[in-house]
């Protein structure tokens, strides 16, 4: 099918119209750099743009936090959730920092309580146990053998990350302790995914998106590495890591960020002569995004995250609620969160297209120039002795906090904005009610290797807690 109606129209036309009808002679003010200095150009065409090659997508699982402390509230939320279409849950402890003091004691849970009634051979299970990681996982494991559903094909997620662990809590007892750790699970667990190399924990660092890659990446190769050191299978450890990267309100960067991290992938395996297999992707609305102010807006910001999740190849998808950084959601909330899902896949249909973002030179070439970024720290990171020494000697934790406080300065000089928070402020908002429930303290682990953690942070903290002093 062709259509000869139209002239085709060359870039140096458009270049040419463009600066004319603007009365310039460049056109260099409409261009935008990133965090990582890539330059994002106002128009992008076949002769500008890079394009790159498909990526297969179906479709990705809906998936929802189960963090309520009580056992039968937990239940609960688990119910409600599998009833209104979620179909992978992450269980979270109580000692893990990203239940942001809540979460089940996964150490004194009675399990058969807890999943009373649910049939976990039809959906997926994710860990998120922070602290107690290695025990977590045991007793999952313990309680998916004792139902038999490992024999059932069942999806489970033990989300064992001791590289995580020391960036997120500021350190561990021992590497060699934490390689042996990780080798035993890889030799002894059945779960799907056993592994995690977690970009998230950069990212709510204030990370740019080809820094969260790299650290992502370099934790993966670190684990490969260890298992190779004990005579695993690397084949068979690449398929039991699952990727966790955030998703933003940056609609394209987003998209390019997992269309990037599928590349990225490759290229590793390929660098070890690994057999080829598919990165599974993990993906999180950002916490880092989410704001106490006017918190409706989040509910924009988690669909755009999801939306560009979505289209850029997540196999799973977590939305946190409208007022994750309020405290723990309410039911509604937590409904909201699942039904953006369902109307993402069910009513526009982006599940159905196979990577719709194939073919926009704009995306093709921002996924190109993000994967050369990511893949030049990521190098620069393994030639510094790997994500662990970066992490040891301070430079990781710095190179983020450098981007990190140019992300505070544009917000500071309204290069970009809050919607709700710094601009465009509902002044007669009142206070946003959530769950009356009390917040766990983590316990104070006595780790032989301290470190500087990468401490979570929210892009509108600083806006937040000026208001507060205003209205003391």
């Amino acid at each position: 099918m062709s259509n000869n109606g139209f002239e085709n129209i060359k870039y140096d036309d458009w270049l040419s119209f463009a600066k004319q009808s603007l009365k310039t002679e460049s056109l260099d003010h409409l261009a935008k750099t990133t965090l990582d200095g890539i330059v994002i150009q106002p128009l992008y065409i076949d002769r500008v743009g890079h394009q790159q090659p498909a990526l297969p997508h179906g479709g990705w699982q809906v998936n929802q936090a189960i963090n309520h402390p009580d056992v039968k509230q937990a239940h609960r939320q688990i119910l409600q959730d599998l009833e209104q279409g979620v179909n992978g849950l992450s269980l979270y402890s109580n000692q893990c920092l990203n239940a942001r003091g809540y979460g089940v004691n996964l150490n004194q849970v009675n399990f058969d309580s807890l999943f009373e009634n649910i049939y976990l051979e039809m959906i997926s299970l994710r860990l998120e146990s922070g602290l107690d990681e290695f025990e977590c996982a045991r007793l999952a494991e313990a309680y998916y053998t004792k139902q038999g559903y490992f024999a059932k094909g069942t999806a489970l997620s033990l989300g064992i990350d001791p590289i995580g662990k020391l960036a997120l809590y500021g350190g561990w007892d021992d590497e060699n302790e934490a390689k042996q750790q990780v080798q035993t699970a890889l030799n002894t667990h059945q779960a799907l995914h056993i592994l995690r190399a977690d970009g998230r924990i950069a990212h709510n660092a204030g990370a740019s998106e080809a820094q969260e890659l790299a650290f992502a990446l370099s934790s993966a190769l670190t684990y490969l590495k260890w298992a190779d050191e004990a005579g695993i299978d690397l084949s068979f450890a690449a398929q039991k890591i699952e990727i966790c990267l955030a998703a933003s309100q940056s609609q394209f960067l987003t998209m390019a960020k997992f269309r990037a991290m599928r590349h990225l992938w490759a290229e590793l395996l390929d660098g070890l002569n690994i057999q080829p297999s598919d990165a599974y992707i993990f993906a999180e609305t950002s916490y880092r995004m989410s704001t106490k102010s006017d918190p409706w807006v989040n509910l924009l910001r988690t669909t755009i995250g999801c939306f560009a999740a979505g289209v850029g190849g997540a196999n799973q998808i977590s939305i946190l609620p409208l007022s994750a950084a309020i405290g723990l959601a309410p039911a509604f909330d937590r409904r909201m969160a699942r039904h953006i899902q369902t109307i993402l896949m069910q009513e526009s249909h982006i599940a159905d297209v196979n990577d719709p973002s194939h073919g926009s030179f704009y995306i093709e070439t921002l996924t190109h120039d993000l994967t050369a970024k990511a893949w030049a720290l990521f190098q620069n990171m393994q030639k510094s002795g790997g994500v662990i020494s970066g992490l040891i000697d301070g430079s990781l934790q710095l190179s983020i906090a450098q981007v990190a406080k140019k992300t505070q300065q544009n917000l500071a000089d309204k290069t970009q904005i809050l919607v709700g928070t710094s601009e465009f402020i509902n002044a007669d908002e009142k206070p946003y009610e959530v769950l009356d429930v009390d917040r766990f303290s983590l316990k104070t682990p006595n780790f032989t290797t301290k470190i500087k953690p990468l401490t979570p942070l929210r892009d509108s903290e600083m806006f937040e807690t000026a208001s507060e002093a205003a209205h003391v």
